[in-house]
C-alpha cells in the first residue's frame, strides 16, 4: 500500500511539473513577444526621427538656394536693366543717323581731324553690381534716376581734347577695387596726355570712333569716344582701378564759344 502511495505521488508531482513548465514556457513566449514588439517600435520611432531630420535639413537648404535665386535674380534684372539703357542709347543714335545732313558729316571731320572737341555729359550709365543695387535700395540716388542710367543735367561736367591733351571732369559712380587718397579721387578728375591716339570712321552711320590711352599717377584709362553728325556722342572710360563707366551726352565746338 505504502509502494502504491508513493507512486501515485510522484505521478502527481510529474503532471503539475510538466504544467507549470508549460505554463512558464507560455510566460516566456509572452515576454519574448513583448520585447521584440517594443525593438520594433523603437526603431519605427527612431525611423521617423531620422526622417523628421533629412526633411527639417532639406527644408533649410531649400530656403537658403531660394534666397541664393532671389540675389541672382535680382541681379539679372539690373544687368538687363543696364543693358536696355545701352540698347536705347544706341536706338537714339540711329535715329540721328537718318537724318544727318551732307554739311553735318563735313562739321564732324573737321572737327576730329582738328582734335578740338568737347562733351557735355548728359547721362550716366555705371555698371550694374550688388554694390549698386544697394546703393539704389539704401535711396541714395535723386528721384527720377537708377543705377543703370543717372541724370547729369544738373551735374558740373566737362570733356574736352585739345591737341594731344585731354581735360576731364566727370562725377564718377560705380565701385573702385583701389582707393586713392589724392584730390579728385571721387570722380574722374585730371588733365592728362592721349596716347596711342587713333581715329576710324564708320562709313554706314558716318560715325567716329576715336580711342586713346591717358592717366592720372598710378590710375590708367582706356578711353572710347564714338561720335554721330547729329552731334550726338558716347563715352566709355575704362580703368585698372575702378569699374567700366559710360556717359552719353552732345558734342559742342569749342571754337564757336
Amino acid at each position: 500500500m505504502r509502494s502504491t502511495g508513493s507512486s501515485i505521488r510522484r505521478h502527481i508531482a510529474v503532471v503539475l511539473t510538466a504544467k507549470f513548465d508549460r505554463e512558464g514556457a507560455n510566460k516566456n513566449d509572452i515576454c519574448q513577444e513583448g520585447w521584440n514588439t517594443a525593438s520594433k517600435f523603437r526603431n519605427i520611432l527612431r525611423l521617423f526621427g531620422e526622417t523628421l531630420g533629412i526633411l527639417k535639413y532639406d527644408f533649410k537648404l531649400t530656403l537658403v538656394r531660394i534666397q541664393q535665386m532671389r540675389k541672382h535674380l535680382k541681379f539679372i534684372a539690373l544687368y538687363a536693366l543696364w543693358i536696355g539703357g545701352i540698347i536705347y542709347i544706341l536706338g537714339g543714335c540711329q535715329a540721328t543717323r537718318t537724318i544727318a545732313s551732307p554739311e553735318a558729316v563735313q562739321a564732324l571731320e573737321q572737327q576730329v581731324d582738328s582734335r578740338n572737341l568737347r562733351i557735355k555729359l548728359d547721362w550716366a550709365m555705371p555698371l550694374t553690381t550688388r554694390g549698386m543695387a544697394s546703393v539704389a535700395n539704401a535711396g541714395l540716388l535723386p528721384p527720377g534716376n537708377n543705377i543703370a542710367r543717372i541724370n547729369l543735367i544738373n551735374t558740373p561736367n566737362s570733356f574736352e581734347m585739345r591737341g594731344d591733351s585731354v581735360f576731364i571732369d566727370l562725377p564718377y559712380f560705380g565701385e573702385r577695387q583701389v582707393v586713392s587718397d589724392y584730390p579728385g579721387g571721387k570722380g574722374i578728375n585730371f588733365t592728362g596726355a592721349m596716347e596711342n591716339f587713333r581715329s576710324s570712321r564708320d562709313r554706314k552711320d558716318q560715325s567716329y570712333r576715336l580711342t586713346f590711352d591717358t592717366s592720372d599717377r598710378s590710375e590708367r584709362f582706356d578711353v572710347s569716344l564714338k561720335i554721330f553728325p547729329g552731334q550726338r556722342a558716347i563715352l566709355v572710360f575704362y580703368s585698372n582701378q575702378r569699374n567700366t563707366i559710360r556717359y552719353e551726352g552732345t558734342l559742342e565746338n569749342p571754337q564757336t564759344e
